[in-house]
C-alpha cells in the first residue's frame, strides 16, 4: 500500500475496540488521514473516550508506523 493510499483506509477496518470505534464515529473520524491528524488531546475530548481507548489508536498506529498529531500536506 502506498504511503498516500494508506491514509484513506477506513478507521471501521481497523482492530478496534467497540467503544473505541464508536467514539470514533461519534467524532466523525472515518479514515486513518483524519484519525493520525488527531491530537491525544482532541482523541481524550471525545465522549467516552479515554486512557484505553488512546493507547488501543496508539498500539494500532504504531504498528503501521504511524502517529498520532501527524501533519498531512496537500
Amino acid at each position: 500500500m502506498r504511503i498516500n493510499q494508506i491514509f484513506l483506509r477506513p478507521v471501521e477496518g481497523l482492530a478496534l475496540s467497540l467503544r473505541t470505534f464508536r467514539g470514533l464515529q461519534n467524532a466523525d473520524i472515518k479514515y486513518l488521514g483524519e484519525l493520525v491528524q488527531c491530537t491525544e488531546q482532541e482523541l481524550l475530548e471525545i465522549n467516552n473516550f479515554g486512557r484505553k481507548s488512546l493507547n488501543e489508536i496508539k498500539a494500532i498506529l504504531a504498528d503501521l508506523r504511524l502517529s498520532l498529531g501527524m501533519r498531512l500536506d496537500d
